[in-house]
């Protein structure tokens, strides 16, 4: 028996025209007018303030993930044989 999906063949995943999951929560937050970055840099420095500094530094890393992307890790250059380059 044949296994696999035939070209062209769809066997699984969201149904055509099903919105991203955020989008409705994106646009409750958009119409109750909450932005959770500002939100959550105020509760890190409320927290700092405060002296808790776990939770701040918490917070703060999340936030930072959001700001900056990940490094990708290194990849080494190509080796090539010293004999080449004579």
């Amino acid at each position: 028996m044949p296994r696999g999906s035939a070209p062209g063949e769809r066997r699984g995943g969201r149904q055509k025209g099903t919105p991203n999951r955020p989008a409705p929560v994106r646009a409750f937050l958009d119409g109750a007018g909450v932005n959770p970055v500002e939100r959550l840099i105020a509760l890190a420095k409320r927290a700092e303030s405060a002296g808790q500094i776990a939770l701040a530094a918490d917070i703060w890393s999340k936030l930072a993930a959001l700001a900056y992307p990940r490094p990708q890790p290194a990849t080494p250059p190509a080796i090539t044989d010293p004999q080449d380059s004579l």
